[in-house]
């Protein structure tokens, strides 16, 4: 959600922004959706996030979406009829097993 207001609206004040939230089939899914600035850049696959030399070293954006390519099952994007969609699925599994 932070991301859709920093970037999609750059900060903006009262812009739309709607988060959506459910579990079914042993997973949870959360949608954001708004009306701002579409992503321009693919997003990152699992895998690709690496360890920084230093701080001076962390990306100033994007590192948001590295991070959550590599805490969810699924990253899904799209934008149709001006309306952004952002879809993270990540599968649950019981303690122990």
């Amino acid at each position: 959600m932070n991301n859709a207001i920093q970037h999609a609206y750059e900060g903006r004040p009262g812009e739309f922004v709607e988060i959506a939230a459910g579990f079914d089939a042993g997973a949870a899914t959360v949608a954001v959706r708004d009306r701002g600035r579409a992503l321009t850049r693919p997003l990152p696959a699992k895998g690709t996030l690496s360890r920084p030399a230093g701080p001076d070293r962390v990306a100033q954006r994007g590192l948001g979406l590295h991070i959550i390519a590599e805490i969810v099952d699924e990253v899904r994007y799209g934008s149709r009829d001006g309306v952004n969609e952002l879809v993270l699925r990540k599968t649950l599994r019981p303690p122990g097993s």
